[in-house]
């Protein structure tokens, strides 16, 4: 039985743990990974890790991460990761309908994801549980 809950604490089982699905997510999100980020990650006020267990073992997660603008509150939705033996078994459905579910008691109006186009298992997901595609362009500037 798969169960869920927030990841409010960190310890070398889980570091090791999400160190591996963020090396599953992409190549530069398990070199660029860290415990003292893991750390602050899941102390930030801000963010929402959801995990998913399987007998005790991290096998998904997800993070929602919000902020207030001009706009108002406002979500993202960041490292949706599920390690590759648990893959079509709704894990990554659960973790987002979890996020989803937060983000509405945290009165977020509005949701944003990314996904590369070669995920076509993710970005399906994505437009099943009612996101839809964007025009415009992403920028990034790496400081």
């Amino acid at each position: 039985m798969i169960t869920y809950r927030r990841l409010k604490k960190t310890d070398a089982v889980t570091s090791r743990a999400v160190h591996a699905l963020c090396a599953e997510l992409s190549k530069d999100a398990g070199k660029n990974y860290s415990a003292v980020l893991l750390a602050r990650a899941v102390k930030e006020k801000n963010n929402f890790i959801c995990a998913a267990y399987e007998r005790g073992v991290l096998v998904g997660m997800a993070t929602l991460v919000h902020a207030v603008t001009l706009k108002g509150m406002c979500g993202r939705i960041e490292d949706v990761v599920v390690h590759e033996t648990m893959r079509g078994k709704g894990v990554g459905r659960e973790l987002m309908r979890r996020l989803m579910k937060e983000a509405r008691r945290q009165k977020i109006k509005q949701l944003e994801l990314t996904s590369r186009p070669k995920r076509t298992a993710a970005n399906k997901l994505y437009q099943s549980l009612g996101f839809t595609i964007r025009e415009t362009n992403v920028y990034r500037m790496m400081l």
